[in-house]
């Protein structure tokens, strides 16, 4: 039995890291459980045994992205050492970042398409504003709720303004800071000094997506 576990944990790494080449390679729309399975060599019906549909499975890949990115970029720069305000701007602009790579806005961009909610995690999302500012963790939890769902919605937003190539990834993740920290009161001096602080930190190191949805994080 514990066997069993194991070749399907590792059939289901197999999954996600074979899916991450192809969405990469032929895109989200035009990859296809049978790509999948004969890229893997293996049957069809485990694909959706692990991942119940291709969106879910897409989504997977998603947060892999955006976690392996995050914790790289935590550890590099010991982010315990800075306060919550800091630390919440600078994990922004590195997500914000990853989005200079095409491949990841088309592919971001067609989840969001097929399902608008699909990637709002709206505990994630509270989680970022607190960090941010105090004053959203002392909301009640309907404002709160809608604030975050309405942060959800503009952060998505500006990744399709970055399709159409109406801002940069930087211009995302000032606009974003911006948005938040206004609604919380924060004064416009205190915005802007708080997020080039940010950026200077965020400026010591590279952080990237390149082939086939791998992050890459090093000092520069």
């Amino acid at each position: 039995m514990a066997g069993t576990y194991i070749v399907g944990d590792k059939t289901k790494a197999a999954i996600l890291k074979g899916s991450r080449k192809l969405f990469y390679k032929n895109g989200y729309k035009d990859t296809t459980y049978n790509d999948i399975s004969t890229y893997l060599n293996i049957n069809r019906a485990l694909i959706p045994y692990h991942f119940n549909n291709k969106l879910a499975l897409a989504v997977a890949v998603y947060n892999e992205i955006i976690s392996t990115s995050r914790n790289e970029a935590d550890e590099l720069l010991d982010i315990n050492e800075l306060s919550d305000d800091l630390a919440s701007a600078f994990n922004l602009i590195i997500f914000y970042r990853l989005f200079a790579n095409k491949h990841l806005v088309e592919f971001v961009s067609d989840l969001i398409s097929e399902n608008s909610d699909i990637l709002y995690d709206i505990d994630q999302e509270k989680a970022i504003l607190s960090g941010l500012n105090e004053a959203y963790s002392k909301m009640d939890d309907t404002t709160i709720d809608l604030i975050s769902n309405s942060m959800a919605a503009i952060r998505f937003r500006l990744i399709s303004c970055l399709k159409e190539n109406l801002l940069s990834p930087d211009d995302m993740a000032r606009h974003y800071i911006d948005f938040a920290l206004r609604y919380a009161g924060v004064s416009a001096e205190d915005i802007k000094e708080l997020t080039d602080s940010a950026f200077q930190l965020a400026d010591l190191i590279t952080c990237e997506v390149k082939q086939n949805f791998q992050v890459a994080v090093s000092y520069r």
